[in-house]
C-alpha cells in the first residue's frame, strides 16, 4: 500500500491508472446518488474491459457497504493517490498477502472470500483486455 500512498498519479502505468480513474469516478456517483455501475460502463467499454465491469462494482460495493473502517478517495483529477486508492491498488496485486488483509478490512470471513473472489475475476479481466496490473 506505501508504495502507492501519495505518488502522483501519471506516474502510474496504464492498469494502475485505469483503477484509479474509475474507482474516482464510482465513488463520485455514489456521494452523488448517482448508479456508479453506469458511471464507469464507457472507461470499461473503451478498453474492451466489459468482461470485468461486475467483479470491479462487487469490490467496491463489499469495500463501501461491508469494510470495517472507512477509506479516503480523491475526487477525479487529484494529482495524489489517496489511501483508499492505494489500498485497492495493494489488494488487486498482492495475492500473497491478499487474505490477511481483506480479513483486517470486513469483520466476516465469508465477506472477504467473496472479495478476494471477485478480485480474481477482475484480474483475470484486466489480463485478457492487456491490462495485467501483476
Amino acid at each position: 500500500m506505501y508504495r502507492y500512498l501519495d505518488r502522483r498519479t501519471d506516474e502510474l502505468s496504464l492498469a494502475e491508472g485505469f483503477v484509479v480513474e474509475v474507482t474516482r469516478k464510482w465513488v463520485g456517483a455514489v456521494s452523488a446518488r448517482r448508479c456508479p455501475a453506469d458511471a464507469i460502463a464507457a472507461d470499461f467499454l473503451a478498453r474492451g474491459l466489459m468482461g470485468g465491469i461486475g467483479a470491479f462494482h462487487r469490490i467496491l460495493m463489499l469495500l463501501n457497504v461491508r469494510g470495517s473502517m472507512p477509506l479516503g478517495f480523491a475526487r477525479e483529477g487529484c494529482e495524489r493517490i489517496a489511501e483508499g486508492e492505494a489500498l485497492l491498488l495493494s489488494i488487486l496485486q498482492n495475492e500473497c498477502c491478499r487474505p490477511e488483509t481483506l480479513r483486517c478490512i470486513f469483520a466476516q470471513n465469508h465477506v472477504a472470500e467473496v472479495c478476494g473472489a471477485a478480485i480474481d475475476d477482475f484480474n483475470a479481466a484486466l489480463h485478457v483486455a492487456g491490462l495485467s496490473l501483476q
